[in-house]
């Protein structure tokens, strides 16, 4: 398993474990490359004007690559068997975690390219909290399986502490 950043390890209890830890994938850089030639090709049909909004996509596409590796170096998320804890950001930085007993929700969002090359997004919230996003994740139906299983080991945990008492 990969290690996990200084600040993340810092942010783990005495008693957690890692047990998963979800990996940003590089295939959106694809997608985005696929898209601008497709569009490119498109807008050489249209002439000399074409050519403008040419420019304007191979800057708006640099943009967008520029933003995901940011994204990409800068984020990590991790299922532990207490909670899931995410980070991102490269100067400021936000972070969330959201207790597995807590989890209320999880969405997995996928569009036509994460469909084709298996990456996609997960939205999940906790009770009193705001919804969070983790985004371009590598196959993010096992990042939610892994969610849901480590939910239904601490649920099982839980409900026999309190079958005992």
């Amino acid at each position: 398993m990969a290690n996990i950043s200084t600040f993340l390890n810092q942010q783990l209890r005495t008693d957690e474990s890692v047990s998963f830890i979800a990996s940003i994938s590089k295939k959106p850089l694809l997608a985005y490359l696929i898209l601008t030639v497709a569009l490119c090709f498109l807008f050489s049909l249209m002439g000399n004007f074409g050519y403008i909004f040419m420019a304007f996509m191979v800057l708006a596409m640099l943009f967008q690559c520029i933003a995901y590796i940011v994204y990409s170096i800068s984020s990590e998320f991790v299922v532990t068997n207490q909670r899931v804890i995410g980070k991102t950001g490269l100067i400021s930085r936000n972070t969330f975690e959201i207790p597995l007993e807590q989890g209320e929700g999880l969405l997995v969002r996928q569009s036509l390219f994460g469909r084709i090359f298996g990456y996609g997004s997960i939205a999940s919230s906790g009770t009193g909290t705001t919804t969070v996003a983790m985004l371009y994740l590598e196959d993010p139906f096992a990042v939610r399986k892994q969610i849901l299983d480590a939910k239904s080991l601490v649920l099982d945990i839980t409900n026999s502490k309190e079958a005992v008492q």
